[in-house]
């Protein structure tokens, strides 16, 4: 899937018209890498939260057997 058409860029270098260049297919893909991105942060930072808590309850208990 191409998000935008080579054609079109060619096409307004040479008219110095934007004639065939398909801003949708633009829009959607920086709209799939934006969600994409906010998606990993999320889940970066879910898992950041979860690695943290189970380490700090095991830190816990072992310093509770000691």
């Amino acid at each position: 899937m191409k998000y935008f058409s080579w054609g079109g860029v060619g096409n307004a270098l040479q008219n110095g018209s934007f004639e065939g260049f398909s801003f949708e297919y633009l829009f959607m893909g920086l709209g799939v890498a934006f969600c994409l991105g906010v998606s990993y942060l999320v889940f970066v930072l879910f898992l950041n939260y979860v690695c943290s808590k189970i380490f700090s309850q095991r830190i816990k208990d072992w310093w509770n057997k000691i």
